[in-house]
This record gives structure tokens, sequence and C-alpha cells, in this order.
């Protein structure tokens, strides 16, 4: 990932008004991760997990065991909670139907990856 999308990721978003907009800041950021570099990457195969986890039907200890690593190699790429949202909603986003779905198994399978400068709650 580029320097200058890892210094955006690591700057704060503005305070969002409302849910609206904070989804909307979101999905703004998902835009700015590239196809073609490691994020875009990480991407592809978290959309791969995410699509042989849900065919498979596995159940949530087996999901979280096997999106974690993901987690863990997208914050060190982009180095913070912001990129990782990024990262998470495009890869989410590849399967508009289950995109909700989606993100709900990524954001369980990252609870606790972060530092100092902060934590993935779920």
């Amino acid at each position: 990932m580029s320097d200058t999308l890892k210094s955006l990721f690591a700057t704060p978003a503005p305070a969002p008004r409302d849910r609206q907009e904070a989804a909307a800041q979101v999905e703004a950021d998902a835009r700015l991760v590239p196809d073609d570099d490691p994020a875009g990457a990480l991407v592809v195969a978290i959309d791969a997990g995410l699509r042989s986890l849900i065919a498979a039907e596995a159940p949530e200890p087996v999901t979280s065991a096997a999106l974690r690593p993901h987690g863990v190699a997208v914050h060190q790429l982009v180095g913070s909670i912001r990129g990782m949202r990024a990262v998470l909603h495009k890869a989410a986003g590849l399967d508009p139907d289950r995109a909700e779905a989606r993100r709900d198994m990524l954001d369980k399978a990252w609870h606790g990856i972060g530092d100092e400068r902060g934590v993935w709650t779920a």
C-alpha cells in the first residue's frame, strides 16, 4: 500500500453527524483501497475465504479462526482501524447480497486486533 494511502488511514476520519454520514465515510474510504497492490490482494483473499466459509455453512468459531489471520495481515499493512474498516467494507461489498453478513463475520473475527493506536472491537 502506498505511503500516501497509509498516511490517509492513519488520520482519524472527521466525526460524523449521524449514521448515514458515518456509512458514507466508510464507503468513501473503501473506494480508496486500490485493487492492484497488496491491499487489493488481501481483499481478494478475504473474499475467497468468505465465499468458501459461507458455502460450507461453517459455524462461527471456524469462520473466526479462518478470517482472523486476514485481519492481522490487514492491520500490519494499513496500520490503523480506519484502514482495516475500509478493507473490510471493500471485501464484504464484493457480494452485495451478503455484504451485511460478511461484514458481521469479519467484525467478529477481527475483534481485539490492533495496537496502541487502536484496537478493533466487535
